[in-house]
């Protein structure tokens, strides 16, 4: 049984607090904006007459980006503060507090699939599940502590393949949104630069010919819409990569924490030269039919 009282520190944490409804509504959002990719991909490679290159990104707009940031959304709702201090776990979310004595706890139950991210639930010694799920990036912090407490089956759980594919994953490091910057809007207004120099070689005779003819704000203008197409179409190559590099790594998380954090190292490197070498590549490649 838990201790009736634990002496180390408090311990918090920000989560997100997903209701059952709430949390499969958001993993099918997820699960719906990955197979669209591969959906578009597919269409886009194989059927006839082929999908344009304009087509596929609208469809990826629409059936993929969409769910994508509708599951978001659902997150941001639902963030929350998860305290583990004396002999209780209290989670509070939405201005509501939700709180378990340890003792009530009878096995923590990590989710198979780490969708919207890795999460568990807690299963009460009332046979009933605790009212909220619990999300993080790495949720082993919290079931250690819980297994510090005595909670059954908690230790175990650290082991579960998709509390090890997030706790190799967040030690790999997220992409901050500086990062983020560079590797969409940065890079893409450099890959949209060259798409656009060749356009106005073709169509107006050289690198300034939209200016000359037409003045700066058409060709501001015209930059502009090579540059967002040109980021949507990255969005869309990365996603492309990612969801089969996360499938792989979840997989590898079945073996142990040191095969998947070899794994992941490894998509991870496989992700940046396709994106940073492939992107350019596919370019050369096109300029040289």
């Amino acid at each position: 049984m838990p201790n009736d009282v634990i002496s180390e520190e408090p311990l918090e944490l920000s989560v997100q607090a997903y209701p059952a409804a709430l949390r499969g509504a958001a993993a099918g959002l997820l699960l719906a904006s990955g197979l669209a990719v591969l959906g578009i991909l597919a269409r886009a490679l194989l059927a006839e007459p082929a999908l344009t290159a304009s087509a596929a990104l609208r469809a990826f707009l629409a059936v993929s980006a969409l769910p994508a940031l509708a599951a978001w959304l659902v997150g941001r709702a639902l963030r929350a503060h998860v305290r583990v201090d004396g002999n209780r776990l209290a989670v509070q979310v939405g201005g509501q507090d939700h709180d378990v004595p340890l003792a009530a706890i009878v096995d923590v139950e990590p989710w198979r699939l780490p969708l919207p991210r890795p999460g568990l639930v807690l299963r009460l010694d009332s046979g009933q599940r605790f009212a909220l799920g619990i999300a993080a990036p790495d949720p082993s912090p919290l079931v250690a502590r819980l297994a510090d407490a005595g909670v059954p089956h908690a230790a175990r759980a650290l082991a579960h393949p998709t509390l090890v594919y997030g706790r190799v994953k967040h030690a790999a490091g997220q992409l901050g949104w500086r990062r983020l910057l560079a590797k969409f809007p940065l890079f893409a207004a450099l890959v949209a630069g060259v798409v656009f120099n060749a356009h106005q070689q073709v169509a107006y005779g050289g690198t300034l010919g939209q200016y000359e003819l037409e003045g700066a704000v058409p060709y501001v203008w015209s930059f502009l819409g090579y540059w967002a197409a040109v980021s949507v179409s990255l969005v869309f190559y990365a996603t492309v990569w990612r969801w089969p590099a996360e499938l792989v790594a979840l997989l590898a998380a079945r073996w142990g924490e040191p095969p998947a954090s070899r794994v992941r190292r490894s998509v991870e490197l496989i992700c940046r030269i396709a994106y940073y070498a492939g992107v350019p590549a596919l370019l050369a490649l096109r300029f040289a039919q």
